[in-house]
């Protein structure tokens, strides 16, 4: 197991053993500013009977999120934390979860590719790691890609927390995508990145 891997697990581990369920279990500050970030990634497009992959998926709260929106929804969660997706599938029978590490994830394209939170956690050579799987992410979507980042302007850059410039993430983006939004006007110390293909 990777250094990256064992950081990710120790700081999600020490989160659902303090809190269970719920935002905080996850590392979200509340049910509240959670949905406020669901509610962004989902400008990318219409995401009625289309396929999603939901690359750290957690709990699987934005599965619930995009279930009471969206109709035909083909919807995969993955995520490194064993816990998580054990109580993701016991709390939604119908939805597929797996174990998996998006670093190495082998599964087929998706329409879109969503991440909310996954590139928080601060791990050793987090940019690089972080900047390849959206590279990823963008290469396994037809359609587009959503992500969110703490903004480094308004959060911290610290040992737990990783936080980026927005010009920094934009012009990384620009390198491989043509199509690139950034969303920063709904919460103070974050954004959202918007990945489209000419054709969605």
């Amino acid at each position: 197991m990777t250094e990256p891997t064992n950081k990710l697990l120790s700081f999600y581990g020490k989160h659902i053993d303090e809190h269970g369920s719920g935002p905080r279990a996850v590392g979200w500050g509340s049910s509240g500013s959670q949905k406020v970030r669901f509610k962004e990634l989902c400008e990318i497009g219409d995401l009625n009977n289309c396929s999603v992959l939901d690359v750290g998926c957690g709990l699987g709260d934005l599965y619930t999120y995009l279930f009471e929106r969206y109709d035909g929804m083909e919807y995969t969660g993955i995520d490194i934390n064993p816990r998580y997706v054990e109580r993701a599938r016991e709390a939604h029978h119908e939805a597929h979860f797996e174990v998996a590490d998006f670093g190495t994830y082998e599964g087929k394209k998706f329409d879109y590719v969503l991440a909310s939170g996954a590139f928080s956690v601060k791990i050793p050579n987090y940019r690089e790691v972080y900047f390849k799987n959206i590279k990823k992410m963008f290469a396994m979507a037809r359609k587009g890609v959503a992500f969110n980042m703490l903004d480094k302007e308004h959060h911290p850059d610290d040992e737990s927390y990783a936080a980026y410039a927005v010009a920094e993430v934009r012009n990384f983006c620009l390198s491989f995508a043509d199509n690139v939004i950034i969303r920063h006007d709904y919460l103070p110390h974050d954004f959202t990145v918007i990945l489209k293909r000419h054709s969605s």
